[in-house]
C-alpha cells in the first residue's frame, strides 16, 4: 500500500531538483541545464541573417504615355494604386483637368480624367501584376473607311483600341453594304519597325514594312483574333463592299455624270 504524495512533499521535491540543478549535483543536473543552453544557442537563428525576397517578373504594372519615366514600376506587397505608379514613374506631365489616365487589364480598358482620381478615391483602383497605365488624352487616331456606319476618323489612346473596338466605334460593318469576309488594316511602319503577328496555325512571326491584314468577321475565330489585335496611329481600316452595292454606287455616279450640263 503506498502513500499518496501530499503538496508539501511535492513542493520539497521540486526545492530539491531545483537545488541540484543550481549546484550541479550528483545528478548531473548542472551539465543537462549547460548542454540546453549550448543546444539553443546552435540553433538559434542569426538575427542578422539577410532574407532576400525573390519578386517573379510578372509583379510589376508597364506605365506609358505622357510621363517623365515610362517603364515598369514593380509591385509591392502595400498595394499601388494608379496614382502610385503615375507619381513613381515621374508623375503626368499636362494638365490635370485634360489629362486622362487609362488602365489596361486582360484585353479590357477604363478611362477617367487624372483630376478625377485624385478628387474621388474609389476611383484610383488598385493595380494588379500585369495592368498597363497609359497617361495622356487620345493623342493618336485610325481612320475608318469602306461599308461602315460611320466612316471617318477615330480618335484614341495608343494601347487602348484593338480591331474590334474599331469596328465598333465606327459604328460597325454596314448592314446593306459590308463584306464581313473582308475587313483591312492598311499599316505604314518605318524602317526598323516591326510587330508581332500570329498565325492561324498558331505560330508567331515579326511583321515590318508595310502590310495589309485582312480579318474575316464572319468567322468567329477572325473576331476573337481582332479583340486581341492593337491598332496604331495612323492605320486605316477599310471594310470592302458587297459586289452589288458597289455596281449600285457605280450606276449612279455614271447616271449622275450622264446628267451634268452640257454633256
Amino acid at each position: 500500500m503506498t502513500s499518496k504524495p501530499t503538496a508539501n512533499s511535492r513542493r520539497r521535491d521540486r526545492d530539491r531538483s531545483r537545488r541540484c540543478v543550481q549546484r550541479g549535483g550528483s545528478d548531473g543536473g548542472g551539465a543537462i541545464l549547460a548542454d540546453y543552453h549550448r543546444s539553443l544557442r546552435e540553433r538559434a537563428l542569426d538575427p542578422q541573417a539577410a532574407v532576400t525576397v525573390v519578386r517573379e517578373p510578372t509583379d510589376v504594372v508597364t506605365v506609358q504615355g505622357s510621363v517623365a519615366s515610362p517603364g515598369a514600376v514593380p509591385l509591392t506587397a502595400r498595394g499601388e494604386r494608379v496614382l502610385d505608379v503615375v507619381a513613381q514613374s515621374g508623375g503626368a506631365e499636362g494638365d490635370p483637368a485634360v489629362t486622362t489616365i487609362t488602365v489596361i487589364r486582360g484585353g479590357h480598358s477604363a478611362t477617367a480624367l487624372l483630376a478625377d482620381l485624385r478628387r474621388v478615391p474609389s476611383q484610383n483602383v488598385p493595380l494588379q501584376p500585369g495592368d498597363t497605365v497609359i497617361v495622356g488624352g487620345a493623342e493618336a487616331s485610325v481612320l475608318a473607311d469602306g461599308a461602315v456606319v460611320a466612316p471617318g476618323p477615330i480618335p484614341f489612346v495608343p494601347g487602348a483600341l484593338t480591331l474590334q473596338d474599331a469596328v465598333a466605334q465606327a459604328g460597325g460593318l454596314s448592314a446593306r453594304r459590308a463584306q464581313p469576309e473582308d475587313v483591312f488594316v492598311f499599316r505604314r511602319q518605318p524602317p526598323g519597325e516591326s510587330f508581332l503577328l500570329r498565325q492561324r496555325d498558331g505560330g508567331i512571326r515579326t511583321v515590318t514594312g508595310d502590310v495589309i491584314i485582312r480579318a474575316d468577321f464572319a468567322d468567329p475565330s477572325d473576331q476573337l483574333d481582332a479583340a486581341q489585335f492593337q491598332m496604331r496611329d495612323g492605320d486605316v481600316l477599310y471594310v470592302g463592299e458587297e459586289a452589288l452595292a458597289r455596281f449600285g454606287r457605280a450606276f449612279a455616279l455614271a447616271r449622275g455624270a450622264s446628267q451634268v450640263p452640257g454633256e
